[in-house]
């Protein structure tokens, strides 16, 4: 599609150029119209990924995951909600990804595979409690309830645990970023004081 409008551009400039006294004169005004063309065009955007970007999707029927050049992963439920998850969400993007690669190389074993599709399906209805929320009242509290107590329970049980010592990798990833935040504070002054 794209390049049938880059062909029909191409053929109208030429017909411009062509019929005009000045052929340069008339090549200099489209280019400029073309580029004040394509600055009107750019809308202010939150969210914007071509197509193009998708790298690779798995669809699950009613929902599709799918990755993009630049890591980021798209959850969408055919229904019309999409759920973008960017690296910065570690864990929820961890999730992502082993889905995702088992589904790229399912596990030979077939409990494994089932176990996969199983947590695929569930992670899949996560997704969806937007959509399963916005049903009715009912569903809306008892999703947030067991949401909540789920999450509650957990912060409970780790909150009852003994703090571990931390180990010589704790302690020296510690110090790396110790260093490294004194760094970048004294470049930040640096830089700072030779702006006054």
């Amino acid at each position: 599609m794209e390049e049938q409008i880059q062909q029909k551009l191409k053929e109208v400039k030429n017909k411009i150029v062509t019929n005009s006294k000045d052929a340069h004169f008339a090549n200099s005004l489209i280019e400029e119209l073309v580029s004040l063309q394509k600055q009107a065009d750019v809308v202010p955007t939150e969210i914007f990924i071509p197509v193009s970007d998708i790298e690779k999707s798995h669809d699950f029927g009613a929902t599709k995951l799918s990755k993009t050049v630049n890591g980021k992963f798209i959850f969408e439920a055919k229904g019309g909600l999409y759920t973008i998850v960017d690296m910065r969400l570690q864990s929820l993007y961890t999730l992502c990804q082993s889905i995702f690669d088992a589904m790229n190389n399912p596990p030979e074993d077939e409990t494994l595979r089932d176990i996969s599709k199983d947590y695929a399906t569930a992670v899949s209805y996560i997704f969806q409690a937007p959509i399963f929320c916005s049903l009715n009242d009912n569903v809306l509290l008892d999703v947030a309830t067991a949401l909540l107590q789920s999450f509650q329970k957990n912060v409970q049980s780790v909150l009852a645990k003994d703090l571990q010592p931390e180990k010589e990798s704790d302690v020296a990833a510690n110090i790396v970023l110790d260093n490294a935040a004194k760094v970048l504070e004294d470049t930040s002054k640096n830089i700072n004081h030779e702006d006054s």
